[in-house]
């Protein structure tokens, strides 16, 4: 009976597949590398597809609030875990997901008055979970989360060297102080989240390489809180620190504008290629005839 059921259940699975145009992606026990080309995520009924090339042990994504990383955090952790179970997905068949042993999210508040655990405490707890283990996927969302931003900062800088050794890690913070302490390091992967100045939205689109703003600020403002009180709330935020936010923000600008300049030539650079190869047979071709 217990066969019968595995077949039923691989069956059910297959089904579900031609029905719904989804994908198998086997979990690849040889290629570290995790490669989600057009990945959405189950529970979205209209998604923006997701594309990711992820290949060193930790990933920090910082960037704009509402601009989709914890979305993103979960479809890594999702991916992963619906290749190891060999269940169907909305992915091209080209990805590449890496084998793991566990995937391990660390997502949810875990305050307790009952068991009078804390925030932070509950955080903890699951992190020492981890600590003896080895090949786990985890996922950390808003990792400073309950505690003092910098004093956390410096103990998750390393708890994080700790785990990488033997696991994979992908981290949302807004704090810059622990994406910084970690950029150095050559097995960190930075991600930042982009933000539309021009239309004041994000555009749940993310670029390697640098750390986002968070846009505090501009959140609020879009959220209806009223602009004399952001104004007043920026005035106490100092300054010196919204001059390193605008920096940021002009670096994350332009790298994406870089980015976009590299696109567009690559396309030209395909198209006199193509141009070239055309003209070449036409030559030939001539040749032939004469």
């Amino acid at each position: 009976n217990k066969e019968f059921d595995k077949f039923d259940a691989l069956q059910a699975r297959v089904f579900m597949a031609k029905n719904e145009n989804l994908e198998f992606i086997l979990p690849n026990f040889k290629s570290k590398k995790m490669y989600l080309r057009d990945f959405c995520h189950p529970a979205l009924n209209e998604c923006k597809p997701i594309n990711l090339e992820w290949d060193k042990d930790v990933l920090i994504i910082t960037g704009v609030n509402a601009g989709g990383k914890t979305m993103l955090l979960k479809s890594i952790l999702s991916s992963a875990f619906m290749s190891k179970y060999l269940l169907p997905m909305k992915i091209r068949e080209n990805s590449i997901i890496p084998h793991f042993k566990e995937i391990k999210p660390i997502i949810d508040d875990p305050q307790n008055v009952k068991n009078d655990i804390s925030t932070f405490a509950g955080r903890i707890k699951e992190f020492k979970e981890v600590f003896n283990k080895e090949n786990v996927l985890i996922g950390v969302d808003e990792i400073e989360l309950g505690t003092d931003a910098n004093e956390a900062a410096s103990l998750f800088k390393v708890i994080i060297e700790e785990l990488m050794k033997k696991n994979r890690i992908v981290i949302t913070t807004h704090h810059k102080r622990l994406a910084t302490l970690l950029a150095t390091h050559e097995e960190v992967e930075l991600l930042a989240a982009i933000y539309d100045e021009k239309n004041q939205k994000p555009t749940f689109e993310f670029i390697k390489g640098t750390i986002g703003k968070s846009y505090a600020f501009e959140t609020a403002l879009r959220y209806g809180v009223p602009e004399n009180i952001v104004q007043e709330a920026k005035k106490v935020y100092g300054e010196d620190k919204e001059n390193l936010n605008e920096l940021i923000e002009k670096s994350t600008t332009l790298e994406r504008e870089m980015r976009l300049k590299i696109a567009k030539i690559d396309d030209e650079l395909k198209s006199v290629e193509n141009l070239k190869e055309k003209l070449e047979d036409e030559e030939f071709r001539l040749q032939e005839v004469h």
